[in-house]
């Protein structure tokens, strides 16, 4: 077989869609395409049915499975697939679980600012709630004092007469 077209995840779907066994086990060889089927298989929104839904064979998606969960305990890094892992858990080597633990610690931080962000906005909706109440309450001592005076002109008008 010729294989002059560098392994790309399309590449793959292609291959494994219409059951070219021999092309789908070379793009599934290739570590970047490997990656992204297992990225995939993991999202919640997609997994096994996202496949059988673009027509994939179940024999091809077995063979898929089969090669996951035989990497998993193969001592290569579930995220890289390059480095054999060490004792980090999860399956992971030891760059992949350091830039794991940063993304956890980058997704707390976004959490944390987030609810900062909306703490802020529910406190200005409440301040600007209470600018509106005491903009109410002047105007209605502006026209209770208007009435008043008015009230006043009247008795005094009165009074003249």
């Amino acid at each position: 077989m010729l294989r002059k077209h560098e392994a790309t995840f399309e590449l793959w779907r292609f291959a494994a869609r219409y059951s070219l066994i021999e092309l789908e086990r070379y793009y599934r060889k290739d570590s970047k395409v490997f990656a992204t089927i297992k990225k995939v298989l993991r999202l919640p929104s997609e997994g096994i049915e996202s496949f059988l839904k673009q027509g994939m064979p179940i024999a091809i998606l077995n063979e898929v499975i089969r090669d996951v969960v035989s990497n998993l305990d193969s001592g290569i890094c579930n995220m890289c697939l390059l480095e054999a892992t060490t004792s980090w858990g999860r399956g992971l080597c030891q760059t992949c679980a350091v830039a794991q633990e940063r993304l956890t610690e980058m997704a707390a931080k976004r959490d944390i600012l987030k609810v900062n962000a909306e703490e802020r906005a529910t406190a200005a909706a409440s301040l600007a709630e209470q600018a509106r109440w005491e903009a109410r309450e002047a105007e209605r001592a502006r026209l209770d004092a208007r009435a008043a005076e008015d009230q006043w002109f009247i008795a005094a008008e009165k009074a003249k007469m």
